[in-house]
């Protein structure tokens, strides 16, 4: 009798698959997925690169322009009309991002999903997938976002209030004993804060993975996160830090090759003799090299999060059955069904 094997991974056996994937196991899957999926995860996520770009350099360029022209007071501090002025074109530049990166997070999972899958996928159709919801990406990443940071900056906003409500009552000097009692407060509440925004995060990190592969809305999207993390919660923090650990690895190397160059360069522009010019063409030169490189790195850690969390959603998918009915392992979830 042949024993039952499941098409993404089919060297195992049924007991190795009614267990759950550690955290080892999903960033390898994640880093396998990666390297044979490269030109499509990088076309996804440069796009919200590119637009943040384009967004961002005019915009850079008209404050820069404006405040040398008048948004400058004597003393060199921003005058009110200008910081008005900066408050509107920032609003809706942070809600036009916020939307591109809403959309980004959607097609990346979609495309993720996918590949987990064995099945074929594209960067234009993650796009087009993306395109046709876009309202409820848009709403889910910002309950996730309120709901993640929300903690954080409720602790903030307590320890100002506290801070101004003491200091109206006693002055406006600070007093040892105000010191003593803000500043533990300051840090249990700030800590608090980020500790309930992390586990809040992590509960809701499959609501992209379960919108895109059951069809469901946004609030609902994050109460099936909710319900499939319960009991892998650590699993999905370790994987996280692994791929977190490897990016930050990655971007320090690329900093400090870029930094060896530029210091090869400009000293053997001093023993040669070659003059400043070919020195800052030598750095241009590198920067045209590495922005690009920098750029393409970038967009890789983008879609490690999306990768990550599709590779845990269909491995827990995979195992919802095995919860019930011990007695049938192996036979659970093999592929979402997509739209």
């Amino acid at each position: 009798m042949s024993t039952p094997t499941n098409p993404i991974y089919p060297d195992l056996s049924a007991w190795m698959l009614s267990r759950p994937m550690q955290s080892g196991a999903v960033v390898n899957r994640v880093i396998e997925l990666l390297r044979k999926h490269f030109k499509m995860f990088v076309l996804i996520g440069l796009t919200p690169i590119v637009v943040e770009i384009l967004l961002i350099v005019p915009c850079a360029v008209f404050f820069a322009y404006a405040a040398h022209a008048q948004g400058l007071d004597a003393a060199g501090t921003p005058t009110p009309a200008f910081s008005v002025v900066m408050v509107q074109l920032m609003i809706p530049l942070a809600v036009v991002l916020m939307a591109v990166f809403s959309l980004f997070e959607t097609a990346a999972s979609w495309a993720a999903l996918r590949v987990d899958a064995g099945a074929e996928a594209s960067a234009r159709q993650a796009w087009q997938v993306a395109w046709q919801q876009p309202g409820r990406s848009a709403w889910l990443m910002v309950l996730r976002v309120v709901r993640y940071s929300g903690p954080m900056i409720l602790g903030m906003l307590l320890m100002v209030l506290g801070t101004a409500s003491v200091a109206a009552q006693h002055g406006d000097g600070e007093t040892p004993a105000l010191a003593f009692v803000l500043i533990p407060l300051a840090v249990v509440l700030m800590l608090g804060g980020m500790v309930l925004g992390l586990v809040l995060y992590v509960t809701d990190c499959l609501a992209n993975s379960a919108s895109v592969t059951e069809n469901l809305t946004a609030w609902q999207s994050i109460r099936r996160s909710v319900e499939l993390s319960r009991g892998a919660r650590w699993r999905i923090f370790g994987a996280a830090f692994l791929l977190y650990l490897i990016a930050m690895a990655v971007m320090m190397l690329m900093e400090i090759v870029f930094a060896v160059v530029i210091a090869i360069g400009v000293g053997l522009s001093a023993v040669l003799h070659v003059g400043t010019g070919m020195g800052m063409l030598e750095i241009g030169v590198c920067g045209l090299i590495f922005v690009p490189v920098l750029l393409i790195a970038i967009a890789v850690m983008m879609v490690m999060q999306p990768l990550y969390q599709a590779v845990i959603y269909r491995d827990l998918r995979r195992l919802e059955p095995v919860k019930t009915s011990a007695t049938h392992p192996g036979t659970g979830f093999t592929g979402p069904q997509f739209r």
